[in-house]
């Protein structure tokens, strides 16, 4: 039976825990990191991480916190306890960690002070409601490029997210705005009154996860259900 942590080891366990969140949260608001990054070994393969991850320069004073039982391989006590911090992590990459519009596309300029691309957004929501088709398509382009799990929100009460190759449309409860009421067919939506807002998405998107989408998704892929792959 393992041995109870003391109250010393629960306080190094959650520095690495507060200190490995950090490190997650700056690295996507500087663009270094997908916002997307749904598990521990997915973060761990993007920076090749060491054995104790972003935490490796406390090792030595981790071995001292956590001494080993005589006969055991160096590290064992430190390694059952780090084991507590991957599976924080992996809860916690389930997230979403932090607002999509505070994280920074990788790879992507994303400066909403420069004019110029200003300019190429405003360009790219018109061009993208130009009609129901149009909007379907831009729609999907960038559901795929956060992950598979994420819900765009198009309205207070409307939201969509990708089934396999297809763009699902549903409305929220109104007194319950993280439930599904009903999905629709974009066809259906008298589209010059909604086209507006719709393009004010495009321009600024807002992606979020909701529960009962990723368990939908899931059932349809239980082999990546894990990493969001």
């Amino acid at each position: 039976m393992p041995r109870p942590m003391t109250a010393r080891q629960q306080a190094m366990i959650e520095m690495f825990i507060a200190q490995t969140k950090f490190e997650i949260i700056d690295a996507m608001s500087n663009g270094e990191l997908s916002w997307s990054t749904e598990s521990y070994a997915e973060l761990s393969e993007t920076y090749n991480l060491g054995r104790y991850g972003f935490c490796d320069d406390m090792m030595i004073r981790g071995l001292l916190v956590f001494p080993d039982e005589p006969g055991t391989p160096d590290g064992t006590h430190l390694d059952a306890g780090y084991a507590i911090v991957r599976a924080t992590i992996d809860e916690w990459l389930k997230g979403p960690v932090m607002p999509f519009n505070q994280a920074r596309p990788v790879g992507e300029h994303s400066n909403f002070d420069d004019p110029e691309w200003v300019a190429r957004a405003e360009e790219d929501a018109a061009s993208a409601t130009v009609s129901p088709e149009a909007f379907r398509v831009a729609l999907a382009l960038k559901l795929r490029g956060v992950g598979r799990f994420a819900v765009a929100r198009l309205q207070e009460l409307i939201v969509a997210w990708m089934e396999e190759d297809e763009v699902i449309f549903a409305y929220l409860k109104d007194d319950d705005t993280r439930s599904i009421e009903e999905q629709f067919d974009l066809d259906d939506l008298l589209w010059s009154e909604w086209k507006d807002g719709f393009a004010r998405w495009v321009y600024a998107p807002i992606f979020e996860r909701f529960p009962e989408v990723t368990a939908r998704i899931s059932v349809l892929n239980p082999h990546n259900a894990d990493t969001g792959n």
